[in-house]
């Protein structure tokens, strides 16, 4: 473990940067009691439970300047790590698509997030000493041993156990602030709070329940940000997160929310696709890239509603047909895959012009609302889409809900089976659909596109 922190003060030497920024996290830290300094007698006891963590920083390209501390509970010592020795724990998490569906319900969306959610859970006494870290701060001192005190990001069990120890805390209140208490355990994910409401004053009530209730639990969470100025006002304007401004438009500003873009001046879901991870060479079209290349690229679009699907169709079929030449995974594409692969990656930026409203209407919970998917199939891919039809005050408007692609297989299929398979893509979106949303339709149709004559 030494060598791993030998070789992160040489990083240190050549990035003075984020030496300075590691070593003010790793004070602040110091200062919230997340990590303390072991005195030579702790050393010598619990011996057999003792364990030393390399911890490295990251950078996050969509958050500039942003430095998170990982302790790599994965790092082996004669075989064996804390995570072999760590269970995962049960997956507690609502599904992100469905938490997305909920926030598209109602008029007034809000968002927020706990403040390091991790790092508030306590680890108990016997057990941190399997979470001890070798640190200094200059390459000149002495190297000391300190001690984790609370769940780390690297830690297998981490997500679990926060999780649990969150709704665990909410259900104490159950009787007291149902409404808070519900939005906290399906419209959480992870220390996001996605959530939308009917009225500003319901907001504004039920938020500031779901503050109180974290606080008991010894969870703070802030950075709010809403479409409702007046909601925005109550919590001060020091609380509400600093908007994203993409190069597309500079006078929309856009939230990102679980990988999505909200604007909240027009309420609406957009797209920024960036490619920060991705070389440049390849996105100026300066390089033909890699069969790898390719499948990271296209994998990269963040897109869980199907708003972009007759562009991600496209990337699908491109990568079909890579495979079916077969291609190596390092291998540059070849041919007709080339001049197809250019197209697509222009196209995008027409992708970034797509917008679609966030809420489904006003009235989403009126007394008249209907379920339509579509299903069709071609020879080279299937697909299905769902609408909601509502009645509203000015008459019946349609609302997209989602939409789901699929590539033909390769094994040749005949039309009718194919439409058949668009069928089942049909009826399992339906599926998704009715257990994502809060509300039964009156009415639920699934059936092949209509022809127009």
């Amino acid at each position: 473990m030494a060598k791993r922190q030998l070789s992160l003060e040489r990083k240190f030497i050549h990035d003075p940067e984020y030496y300075k920024k590691y070593c003010d996290l790793m004070e602040a830290y110091e200062g919230k009691s997340y990590i303390r300094h072991i005195t030579s007698n702790e050393l010598e006891v619990d011996k057999k439970k003792e364990g030393f963590l390399p911890h490295f920083g990251v950078l996050n390209p969509n958050k500039p300047g942003k430095l998170r501390i990982v302790f790599d509970a994965a790092a082996e010592v004669d075989g064996v790590s804390l995570n072999s020795m760590l269970m995962t724990g049960p997956d507690g998490y609502q599904s992100l698509t469905d938490i997305l569906m909920r926030f598209r319900q109602k008029p007034i969306g809000v968002c927020g997030d706990i403040a390091e959610m991790f790092h508030q859970v306590i680890i108990r006494k016997e057990d941190r000493c399997a979470q001890r870290i070798l640190w200094r701060k200059n390459p000149g001192d002495e190297m000391k041993e300190h001690e984790m005190q609370v769940m780390t990001f690297g830690a297998k069990c981490s997500p679990a156990s926060a999780q649990y120890v969150k709704n665990r805390n909410a259900l104490e209140f159950k009787e007291s602030y149902p409404d808070a208490v519900n939005a906290i355990i399906k419209n959480h994910y992870v220390d996001d709070l996605v959530h939308c409401f009917s009225s500003e004053e319901s907001a504004v009530r039920v938020v500031k329940e779901i503050v109180d209730i974290h606080k008991k639990g010894g969870f703070e969470l802030r950075k709010f940000v809403s479409n409702s100025k007046f909601f925005n006002k109550f919590f001060g304007n020091e609380q509400v997160a600093e908007p994203i401004t993409l190069d597309r438009d500079e006078s929309s500003h856009y939230q990102k929310v679980l990988g999505m873009y909200w604007c909240i001046r027009s309420d609406e879901f957009g797209f920024s696709l960036s490619f920060n991870k991705i070389d440049a060479s390849i996105s100026s079209e300066s390089r033909i890239p890699s069969k790898r290349e390719v499948l990271r690229v296209v994998m990269s679009v963040f897109d869980p509603f199907g708003i972009l699907a007759e562009y991600s169709l496209i990337a699908k079929l491109l990568l079909q047909s890579i495979w079916q030449k077969r291609t190596e995974w390092d291998q540059p594409i070849e041919g007709d895959d080339i001049k197809q692969w250019k197209c697509w990656l222009r196209s995008l930026s027409q992708a970034c012009k797509i917008r679609i409203p966030r809420c489904y209407a006003e009235e989403f919970f009126g007394e008249a609302i209907e379920l339509h998917i579509f299903c069709d199939a071609s020879e080279s891919a299937y697909a299905a889409v769902g609408y909601w039809r509502i009645r509203t005050k000015s008459g019946w408007n349609s609302a997209f809900i989602m939409g789901k692609t699929k590539c033909a297989p390769m094994k040749l299929l005949t039309i009718p089976r194919l439409e058949l398979q668009a069928a089942v893509l049909g009826t399992r979106l339906r599926k998704c659909i009715l257990e994502g949303h809060d509300v039964g339709p009156n009415v639920s149709t699934c059936g092949p596109t209509p022809r127009l004559s």
